[in-house]
């Protein structure tokens, strides 16, 4: 039965498209040829360009507000995400970039590159890290699935955030 698969693409953005957008774009591209059968929605914080809708099965979709700070992360993937992945009915949700949404009933697969946050908090801004350290631990505890980019990366979160290795 075709799935309706709805991704997080914040990060395509032209002209840029290093680590997590290049990640993404890797993903992305290969997810829709591996899987004809399947529609998908891409969901973009600004205008997109046109290179990342890959497929004729691609719907592209800018989902406000953009979201490049913490406050602006929080209204996009508890207020506006829930409402798009509803509207489109998804049949899974994939986050490639380490967030998800704590309210949807969506089957979520999540991304986690790394939890550098944990490791060096020095580096990183007081209110990112503190978003981090409220919402990560709750992402990784909502997700169905989650990918561990690397070996280093599972064990992480299973020592550090107690989740299943299995997940």
């Amino acid at each position: 039965m075709p799935m309706r698969i709805v991704i997080n693409t914040r990060f395509l953005l032209p002209g840029r498209l290093e680590g997590l957008g290049g990640y993404t774009h890797e993903v992305a591209r290969r997810l829709v040829a591996l899987r004809p059968s399947d529609e998908f929605i891409f969901l973009f914080d600004r205008p997109f360009d046109p290179a990342f809708v890959y497929d004729e099965r691609v719907t592209p979709v800018v989902v406000r507000p953009p979201a490049r700070h913490p406050v602006l992360w929080w209204w996009w993937f508890e207020q506006s995400l829930p409402r798009v992945l509803a509207r489109y009915r998804a049949d899974v949700f994939l986050s490639p970039d380490g967030y998800c949404s704590l309210r949807t009933a969506c089957p979520t697969i999540m991304v986690t590159h790394d939890l550098a946050h944990l490791h060096y908090p020095d580096q990183i801004p007081w209110l990112v890290r503190s978003y981090y350290d409220h919402f990560v631990p709750r992402f990784l505890q909502r997700a169905e699935r989650i990918v561990a980019v690397s070996e280093y990366t599972r064990r992480d979160i299973i020592r550090q955030c107690g989740i299943a290795g299995g997940k």
